[in-house]
């Protein structure tokens, strides 16, 4: 009698919880359910043109609706419950979704937008979310993603494509572009305080090599090895480097030390590094500088007395 009882209960529950299982399948995949918890996401897709197009679509196409499901019953509904916040990093929409309407959009160069893009070519290996993440639920979306030229340009310039600006836009004079997004800031009226902004290398795809050189003096942006060779630049003209590195601690921050050394600085130096590897010292000098200096160091004076400047093992031109 009592393992018939127990069956009978067993069976009540497990009905019960298939009961909920299908509940959960049924009525929590439409867009009803979702707006419980993501109202806002769903209202300001009803009025976008996605609004007849269902929530698991594009965030569960195919078969990913059985793990999407299962986060739902582990994690999404027993933190609403608790009455928690959306928890975990954005998840970007899957491309199998997007390409179920929009199949074939990556073998053609639409232009919309008034910007012409070869899909196949300058978004492959990428999500539609990458460029299009407010497209269903505007600014909802808790990642807002858009093109940024300047992405594109730096590609343009390594794979020496098309550079020129009606190549990919449409339908805008140059001012209208000038007026909008990025450069608005960093070509508006107040330019030379806000260019430096923007991403450097990009310049080139308007303005000659040596536009920056005019006034900056050195390559803009820097070449690679400018690291390793600036110290004499800097030296020579200060001026320059201060119009963009206006601190001195932007020096001292990477050299470790006060640069360019203060005068007297090599009678001194001994006061901050016992060491010929120093590398607040190698970062400019090499090694062997410091020893050619340093060879008769046991001698009366030592570098920075009577034999020091003058001593005939010091490399020529070094004055640091």
């Amino acid at each position: 009698m009592k393992l018939r009882r127990r069956q009978g209960l067993s069976l009540a529950i497990g009905g019960i919880l298939m009961t909920l299982l299908v509940g959960v399948l049924t009525g929590g995949s439409s867009a009803v359910a979702c707006r419980l918890c993501h109202s806002e996401v769903v209202l300001a897709q009803n009025k976008s043109s996605h609004a007849s197009v269902g929530c698991y679509k594009c965030h569960a196409p195919g078969a990913s609706l059985v793990s999407f499901k299962a986060n739902e019953l582990l994690r999404m509904y027993p933190n609403a419950l608790l009455g928690g916040k959306p928890q975990g990093p954005v998840r970007e929409t899957s491309t199998v979704g997007c390409n179920a309407c929009h199949d074939g959009s990556n073998e053609r160069t639409p232009g919309r937008t008034g910007i012409r893009i070869l899909h196949s070519s300058c978004a492959l290996g990428s999500s539609c979310d990458s460029c299009h993440s407010t497209t269903a639920h505007g600014e909802e979306v808790r990642w807002k993603r858009q093109a940024v030229m300047e992405d594109c340009t730096a590609c343009h310039q390594r794979e020496k494509a098309v550079l020129e600006c009606d190549a990919c836009h449409e339908g805008a004079l140059k001012t209208a572009r000038l007026a909008a997004g990025p450069w608005q800031v960093t070509h508006g009226p107040l330019w030379r305080q806000t260019h430096g902004m923007g991403k450097l290398d990009s310049c080139v795809t308007c303005h000659p090599d040596d536009y920056c050189k005019r006034c900056h003096k050195v390559s803009i942006p820097h070449p690679v090895t400018f690291g390793s060779e600036h110290g004499p630049a800097a030296v020579a003209d200060r001026a320059s480097c201060e119009k963009c590195h206006k601190s001195r601690a932007f020096c001292d921050s990477c050299h470790g030390i006060v640069m360019p050394h203060i005068p007297g600085y090599l009678a001194k130096h001994s006061g901050e590094t016992s060491s010929t590897s120093d590398p607040r010292c190698t970062r400019c000098h090499t090694k062997q500088t410091c020893e050619r200096c340093h060879a008769r160091h046991i001698h009366p004076g030592g570098p920075g007395g009577k034999n020091g400047p003058s001593f005939p093992g010091r490399v020529k031109g070094d004055s640091k």
